[in-house]
């Protein structure tokens, strides 16, 4: 059974709501804007899979995925991809983001929320 990476979105909603007194609050924004990502990612892979003969495997990186939505000429997802993935790399690598990280969310959320919108369909390759 494929994993359905919706809880991946349920989970980053989870994560802004544990207690403050647990994790702190850049801490719950990082994480979440990762789990955002990547149930993004996955929506669009599944989606590229199933709509644009996408082959995944193992050695593909994002930049693969985000080359072949340009070369299928779909580059409005291309571009929310990249936009979110810098925001994920932001909150995943850099030890002082030097932005607001609630906005920086707010930003991610939007973002997420634009390019899976229409791919929500795709969490799970079995739907």
């Amino acid at each position: 059974m494929a994993y359905d990476w919706e809880k991946y979105k349920n989970f980053a909603e989870f994560i802004l709501n544990v207690d403050g007194q647990i994790v702190d609050e850049e801490t719950k924004i990082r994480n979440a804007v990762s789990r955002l990502f990547y149930h993004a990612f996955h929506c669009l892979e599944n989606w590229a899979i199933k709509s644009l003969s996408y082959e995944s495997t193992e050695n593909n990186t994002h930049g693969s995925l985000k080359a072949h939505l340009l070369k299928c000429k779909h580059k409005d997802k291309a571009e929310l991809y990249k936009q979110l993935r810098d925001i994920r790399g932001i909150c995943d690598y850099d030890n002082e983001t030097g932005a607001d990280l609630k906005q920086l969310f707010a930003r991610a959320k939007i973002i997420h929320d634009r390019l899976v919108g229409p791919l929500k369909n795709f969490s799970s390759l079995e739907k």
